[in-house]
């Protein structure tokens, strides 16, 4: 099987090709008025005749478009249960080119801790509802998920460290995010 990856360009629809032969690159122009265009030629360029075909495709036009606010106005509606069907992904990967690598999963039951510069814990939470939670609800930002992690404290400037791990060892990804909730 042969795998291509697409990124559709304001100037260049670039191509890379992951086959047994190995891993080549491939530019043609981008054709702004129908993108199709340039994709299926890129594509004609570098398959295999008959072969098997993987491709993927993603948009920096359609990236920037998002970034920059430009376009129409969308929205996801999506029935209880099925809100995760739009998952939002990172340029930080463990191996950013590696087209084989399979994607990260969530960390489903995240403990938060928070350690001061010399690495001793000052306080941790498992589910932000058990400890504090009349606390992370008046702050206005209270998790979605009842089995995220919260914390609210008052720290004086100084290094800390936060660390998200997963209950009972187990791996995954998770985000931490500070904000300054002064009054």
């Amino acid at each position: 099987m042969i795998r291509i990856g697409v990124d559709t360009g304001g100037t260049f629809t670039d191509l890379v090709r992951f086959g047994p032969e190995g891993v080549s690159v491939h530019k043609v122009r981008s054709t702004p008025d129908d993108p199709s265009r340039a994709i299926v030629q890129g594509i004609r360029d570098v398959a295999d005749a008959g072969g098997t075909l993987d491709i993927v495709h993603g948009s920096t036009v359609a990236t920037n478009a998002v970034l920059e606010r430009r376009g129409a106005r969308v929205a996801l509606v999506a029935t209880a249960g099925f809100e995760d069907v739009v998952r939002i992904g990172r340029q930080t990967r463990r191996a950013l080119y590696d087209l084989m690598q399979e994607a990260r999963r969530p960390l489903a039951d995240p403990i938060l801790e928070l350690h001061d510069k010399n690495g001793v814990l000052i306080t941790s939470n498992d589910n932000w509802k058990d400890t504090q939670e009349a606390e992370i609800i008046a702050t206005g930002l209270p998790p979605t998920d009842d089995r995220e992690s919260a914390i609210v404290t008052t720290l004086n400037p100084d290094n800390y460290t936060a660390i998200v791990r997963g209950k009972d060892d187990t791996i995954g990804v998770a985000l931490v995010e500070v904000y300054n909730i002064s009054p």
